[in-house]
């Protein structure tokens, strides 16, 4: 008679036991590396960060009238909505950022300008018409901040198709900008 064997381990001897071990320690070390759910949050764009968001997070100054989940801004897809924060200022005669210019062709500057041009140049007339008007503190006069013939939409066109062509996709420039 042969003697009876003890069967093999299948925790550790088996191929299956050896991938079951390894797919488990995989496994908890990825999920070590994931935020904690104590302190993980969603951006308005949908990335899972494990820091503060808000929308004067990192800029005080920003406006306090932003929603959070992004609705009621020109551009909904802007610095806020991919990283949550708030923008910093550029300074006046800052020459820093961008670091380089991102490449869109003369013609489709040319098309931007003559599309939205003077649309933006009526708006800029209204923004300027404002200084005259709150130092006569005529505040009734005053159009609602998301009126049309501000045109901030316009502008925001109109610099997104210098700054953006088809092939550029969303850069933190970009986003920036907007």
């Amino acid at each position: 008679p042969v003697p009876k064997s003890n069967p093999p381990d299948s925790s550790s001897s088996t191929r299956r036991g050896f991938l079951s071990k390894t797919f488990i320690g995989a496994s908890g070390a990825l999920l070590s590396t994931l935020p904690s759910p104590s302190n993980a949050v969603f951006t308005p764009g949908g990335t899972l960060v494990d820091r503060e968001v808000g929308i004067n997070v990192g800029n005080a100054e920003a406006s306090p009238s932003r929603a959070v989940d992004n609705t009621n801004v020109p551009f909904g897809q802007d610095y806020y909505f991919k990283f949550g924060t708030a923008a910093q200022w550029i300074e006046p005669g800052d020459t820093e950022y961008p670091k380089t210019m991102p490449f869109t062709l003369s013609q489709q500057r040319y098309d931007a300008l003559k599309k939205y041009g003077d649309r933006v140049k009526k708006g800029l007339a209204a923004i300027d018409g404002l200084g005259p008007i709150i130092d006569s503190a005529d505040f009734t006069s005053i159009a609602d901040a998301n009126a049309n013939e501000y045109a901030m939409r316009p502008m925001g066109l109109m610099a997104n198709s210098f700054m953006a062509s088809e092939n550029t996709g969303a850069t933190n420039e970009l986003y920036l900008a907007r």
